[in-house]
């Protein structure tokens, strides 16, 4: 598993300067969990955030 605190860091120092537009987001976090309706593990991943215009 990578070091999610440093990619996080990573992508803060290449952000876009304070005024700025903030581009979409879209990162994937590979988590493990445990299903216990059938005693099993899976995995869930995913987050997306979009800028709306309103």
């Amino acid at each position: 598993m990578t070091n999610l605190v440093q990619n996080l860091e990573e992508c803060w120092y290449i952000s876009p300067l304070w005024g700025q537009d903030i581009p979409p987001l879209s990162i994937s976090l590979l988590e493990r969990v445990y299903l216990t309706t059938t005693k099993s593990f899976g995995y869930c991943y995913g987050v997306e955030w979009l800028q709306h215009e309103l």
